[in-house]
């Protein structure tokens, strides 16, 4: 699944994106995890020249989803949960997120392809 696809998807309720050992949120899923679900997780922020955007991320080991979230179901890239998220606060979490230090430049920090 390329980015483009796991960015539209975490759009959608909650998806939790399945890579490997690990269940990844993006953008407005991770926001809802983080800032409405309160479950603390590393996040970071990386700019992608491929669709010249940056976009926030974090996850943790599948094995834990059943225990940190068991209403989570099951589907083809990983698990959902599903419900109605107030995401009115996502731009400003966003904006947050993208801020950089000013002693580093955006290509060190940032860039991934």
């Amino acid at each position: 699944m390329n980015i483009e696809e796991k960015i539209a998807l975490s759009k959608n309720p909650v998806q939790f994106i399945a890579e490997g050992n690990f269940l990844k949120l993006y953008n407005q899923s991770l926001y809802v995890v983080e800032q409405l679900l309160g479950f603390n997780l590393k996040v970071t922020a990386k700019y992608i020249k491929k669709i010249d955007e940056i976009i926030i991320c974090g996850g943790f080991p599948t094995r834990s989803i059943t225990k940190r979230y068991p209403n989570a179901s099951p589907n083809l890239t990983g698990y959902e949960l599903l419900g109605d998220y107030d995401l009115s606060g996502y731009e400003l979490w966003y904006q947050k997120h993208c801020q950089i230090p000013k002693q580093k430049t955006p290509q060190s920090l940032l860039t991934t392809s």
